[in-house]
């Protein structure tokens, strides 16, 4: 059955989010949350890591989003949303569905989930992508009666609810992996900087590359958040391209990268020989193999410890940055390279039922996805 279905717009008000001044004291501290793209989970989960004062909330150019607010990530993240239950400030990344009487909010936020996908092939941008206010409100949205939408919506409430057990392995691995590692190295004194194991710590493209219809594969640092690469994306390069923004720092295998902006602190060693392009926001790190392995770097990087240092070094409010030369200068503790390698050995187990786990939520996604499109097609 068909529905009737109207633009986002005539059915919902928008407002844009915004950063008050980095440079006043007074604005940041016990207050009202704010948050930024980074603070939103894929699965709606909110984190919150800072706070305005009433003089930053004045200040402040976005709105304050009420609770039962939904919220869509239009940059860095294109696509994520929350359904808040507080009332909260929020970065000019995000945008907030403050009023919307003739929609139920659940509803409304797994409409806007379930339309991300054609959100994000509507971005646009150099190295941030993004999309604009009548992108969003030109989606359109089906609207049967509120009692109807509360049905849909508890449907996929409890659909999405499945994925829940997959999240909550995935960060009990997550701490194991980090007790693994603080074990195994609790003995070892000596610690160097990033800048002693590696022959380069560089960047990715920080030119507008020229996108392609197909081609050579362009990531962003959504396409290194789970800890390994991700080639899906929608963005391309022709080989010429890559071959010339390539040509004096090769992206070879053994080489590690490093989210380094916004969702920063995540590293992903290249393991394939498959070609791939990506933005400035992600380092790239060439071990010295005869100092460190590749894949003791990349646990050490994702290491609680070092994780504590970059916190330290970020600089922004609204886009936190680990600079290059601020990584270059942390530390990390090295034992000699047989070590190292027995410490990446032990974590193998670990990322192997990391990858397992994650490949089941992969699948009850695609299921849940594909629930979501039944259900705003009217056939659920």
């Amino acid at each position: 059955m068909t529905r009737e279905t109207v633009p986002l717009g005539e059915a919902a008000r928008l407002v844009g989010g915004g950063t008050p001044s980095k440079a006043r004291s007074d604005y940041w501290g016990e207050g009202v949350p704010w948050i930024t793209s980074a603070d939103i989970a894929d699965d709606g989960t909110i984190v919150e890591r800072a706070q305005i004062t009433p003089v930053g909330v004045a200040s402040n150019p976005g709105s304050i989003a009420a609770a039962n607010s939904v919220l869509l990530v239009t940059r860095t993240g294109v696509g994520k949303t929350a359904l808040t239950n507080w009332p909260l400030a929020f970065s000019q990344d995000i945008v907030a569905f403050t009023d919307h009487p003739r929609i139920d909010a659940s509803y409304l936020r797994h409409f806007l989930r379930s339309s991300s996908s054609a959100l994000k092939q509507r971005a646009r941008g150099a190295t941030i992508l993004g999309v604009t206010r009548d992108d969003v409100l030109s989606l359109r949205i089906p609207l049967p009666p509120l009692p109807e939408q509360r049905r849909i919506a508890a449907i996929l409430d409890e659909a999405e609810a499945l994925n829940r057990p997959a999240t909550t392995a995935l960060r009990k691995l997550a701490a194991l992996r980090q007790s693994l590692f603080a074990s195994a190295v609790s003995e070892v004194r000596t610690r160097v900087s990033i800048a002693d194991v590696a022959l380069k710590v560089t960047d990715g493209t920080h030119q507008a590359p020229g996108w392609s219809i197909t081609g050579v594969p362009f990531l962003f640092v959504s396409n290194i958040t789970s800890g390994s690469i991700d080639y899906s994306t929608t963005k391309y390069v022709s080989p010429e391209t890559y071959d010339r923004l390539t040509r004096h720092s090769p992206i070879e295998k053994g080489d590690v990268l490093y989210s380094a902006v916004g969702s920063y602190g995540v590293p992903a060693v290249v393991d394939s020989d498959e070609p791939f392009l990506f933005q400035r926001h992600i380092a790239h790190i060439k071990p010295r193999p005869d100092v460190v392995d590749s894949w003791y770097l990349h646990a050490a990087l994702g290491s609680s410890d070092f994780l504590n240092q970059a916190h330290k070094v970020a600089r922004g409010v609204a886009q936190k940055t680990v600079t290059l030369g601020d990584l270059s200068r942390l530390t990390i503790p090295l034992p000699n390279v047989e070590a190292q390698r027995h410490v990446a050995e032990q974590l193998k187990a670990v990322r192997r039922a990391h990858t397992i786990v994650t490949h089941q939520r992969s699948s009850i996604r695609t299921l849940f996805a594909s629930l979501q499109h039944r259900a705003f097609r009217g056939e659920l």
